[in-house]
């Protein structure tokens, strides 16, 4: 699902996009997990991810910048 995001070279990019909309830190996180659960199958590195947790502070930020507190 998260494949087609944009493939980002500087966080800059990451934070424009955000800033402006066009990116959520719950899709930025889904995207990276989607990855951690398709490489970590065959490289094994991660001993338990937190995706839920992971997940729940994306949302708790995107609700912080939506309402102008985030970095507060």
């Amino acid at each position: 699902i998260f494949k087609a995001l944009k493939n980002y070279k500087k966080l800059a990019e990451i934070q424009h996009d955000i800033t402006q909309g066009k990116l959520s830190c719950v899709d930025l996180v889904k995207s990276h997990l989607e990855v951690i659960q398709e490489k970590n199958t065959l490289l094994n590195v991660f001993l338990s991810i937190y995706d839920q947790e992971a997940l729940q502070k994306a949302q708790d930020i995107d609700y912080k910048i939506k309402n102008g507190t985030a970095g507060k």
